[in-house]
């Protein structure tokens, strides 16, 4: 447990203190953030969420993939990353430490459009990179191929941005959400936003239809118990950045463009959909609002910028010390909190001749 604090305080301490840094030495402590990120979170050993699934997962592409019977409603993406690696590599921790760089560089990249880089990645760690990154292989791939995406658009580099959507939802089906932003950024008239999404809706019910009976009792039906009892509190503090943009729109406008606006009131209104689903469907919504942390990032690496300059520093700590609550609050009461801990890394077991099993 006390690597996970360490990880997220010492950087967090060491940004409150306001050091005075050149250039270079900023960026060099930034790239061995990185680095660092990428080891602990690319080559744990038995550590994280559905452990037993990714091995599972490996070792079946392994023995039953076949790139020409390719069900493309599927997660077939993933599935193909599964048996490339599993071919010429051989080893889970391979994956591992490249989807974990995926997801590092990916919200790197992303940062690039922030005002605050390493505040980015700090507020981060918590949910993205330990949650996601550790605990949800396919959601954290179609995670990392979003934000590249959205970088993309940004740049208003249309075809890339589709094309990284497509890599996305061929990672996690449910990644399709995606394809609303486009319905939003590109019609004008309110109307036209709410029936392009609804027509995204549909067609999501068609990519999904083989899954929605079986997800129905995976999440809600009552047969099967399966409760994110965390689910409504990560969607109310999901939503806090809606409540942020929504109280300083005005501002806000002042240092967005208009294709960012339109990116991040799409996310706004997913989020608080989400809110509501939470209530009725918690697991279901609780793995839906990974989608969402776009919009996190973006409201709290730029907050300080609609207000006095002279509060930047403040206003970087009330963030980053609710991001550190937040993090404490899952350790202690998180519902499978548990599976995350004690932390385990191949090369330091290798190192401390563990045996590894």
């Amino acid at each position: 447990m006390l690597i996970y604090i360490l990880t997220l305080l010492i950087p967090s301490s060491f940004y409150g203190l306001n050091l005075k840094l050149d250039n270079k030495f900023y960026y060099f402590l930034i790239y061995l953030f990185l680095f660092y990120l990428i080891f602990f979170i690319g080559l744990r050993h038995h550590t994280g969420g559905d452990w037993s699934a990714q091995i599972y997962e490996y070792y079946r592409a392994q023995v039953s993939f076949n790139i020409y019977t390719l069900d493309f409603r599927g997660d077939f993406l993933f599935s193909y990353l599964n048996y490339l690696v599993s071919k010429f590599y051989g080893s889970i921790y391979i994956l591992n430490f490249l989807l974990a760089s995926l997801l590092v560089l990916s919200v790197y990249l992303y940062s690039s459009l922030l005002s605050q880089r390493f505040i980015t990645l700090l507020i981060s760690f918590p949910y993205i990179f330990v949650v996601v990154g550790m605990g949800f292989n396919r959601q954290g791939m179609a995670l990392s191929l979003i934000l590249i995406g959205l970088y993309y658009l940004q740049k208003n580099k249309y075809f890339i941005f589709i094309l990284y959507s497509a890599f996305s939802i061929f990672s996690h089906k449910s990644a399709i959400i995606i394809l609303a932003i486009s319905f939003f950024k590109f019609n004008k008239y309110f109307f036209l936003r709410i029936i392009s999404t609804f027509l995204v809706a549909l067609l999501t019910i068609y990519f999904v239809r083989d899954d929605l009976t079986r997800s129905y009792f995976y999440y809600v039906g009552e047969g099967v118990h399966l409760d994110s009892k965390g689910s409504v509190f990560r969607n109310f503090f999901n939503t806090i950045p809606v409540l942020i943009l929504i109280i300083f729109y005005k501002k806000f406008l002042k240092i967005i463009t208009e294709e960012e606006k339109q990116i991040y009131l799409f996310f706004s209104f997913y989020q608080l959909i989400l809110l509501i689903m939470s209530f009725y469907i918690s697991t279901f919504a609780d793995r839906m609002t990974i989608y969402s942390l776009p919009l996190q990032l973006f409201i709290f690496s730029n907050l300080h910028s609609v207000f006095n300059p002279k509060y930047k520093i403040f206003i970087n700590i009330i963030i980053l010390s609710m991001y550190n609550c937040y993090f404490f609050i899952w350790i202690y009461l998180g519902q499978y909190s548990k599976v995350w801990f004690p932390y385990r890394n191949i090369i330091i077991e290798y190192i401390l001749n563990f045996p590894v099993k």
